[in-house]
């Protein structure tokens, strides 16, 4: 659609401007194919309002299954002063250190990925490429160019995957900062309510 209503969008070939619509919709905007006419300008703000909620809708909705696959409902948790997690729900529930080594992993290999088939961008410059996009901050200051169209949609999902684990890194500490200050907090508070009416009735005994 871009290509037909643009004409410096349609001297572009089409994986290139596959990256287009997939920077709208991700909030990145590497800046490397913008539209430059006025209709096409317009048009990328309905784009924008349909495509945004529906590719995080998407996204959120695995990174949440990924998370909540091995978690406790945090919902429960946060309603509930005395709490001992069961067996069954240590197993489910994704350590922080389970979460933050898929994302060193996906990191790792979009280092490799963009010094070899998708770039020359060097380690450093590689990664923090990958850290920005992934996370949908998108400065603009690098914008590799895929060589075909494998090559495009190969980088849309591996960036959609990252995604996903962001989201599942970010619920897993979300969980645990609202276990440690919505359960755990809670506990303390109801034992020490506990020992100050102890006390209380101790002292009036005594009388």
């Amino acid at each position: 659609m871009f290509r037909w209503l643009d004409p410096e969008i349609g001297k572009k070939p089409f994986h290139i401007v596959l990256l287009l619509t997939f920077q709208i919709c991700f909030t990145i905007g590497w800046g490397n194919v913008p539209p430059t006419t006025d209709f096409t300008q317009l048009l990328c703000i309905p784009y924008s309002t349909i495509g945004i909620p529906l590719l995080f809708a998407t996204l959120s909705q695995y990174g949440r299954f990924l998370a909540e696959n091995y978690s406790i409902d945090w919902i429960f948790l946060s309603a509930v002063v005395r709490h001992k997690a069961t067996v069954k729900e240590k197993k489910r529930q994704m350590p922080i250190s389970g979460a933050f080594n898929m994302l060193v992993l996906h990191q790792f290999i979009g280092i490799i990925l963009f010094n070899t088939v998708f770039a020359k961008l060097g380690v450093v410059k590689a990664w923090y490429f990958v850290w920005i996009t992934t996370a949908m901050i998108g400065f603009g200051d690098i914008a590799p160019e895929p060589a075909n169209l494998l090559s495009s949609v190969s980088m849309l999902l591996y960036f959609a995957i990252g995604n996903i684990v962001i989201q599942a890194m970010l619920i897993c500490i979300c969980y645990h900062i609202q276990r440690v200050h919505l359960v755990l907090l809670k506990m303390y508070l109801y034992k020490l309510h506990c020992y100050a009416i102890k006390k209380i009735n101790e002292a009036r005994g005594t009388e």
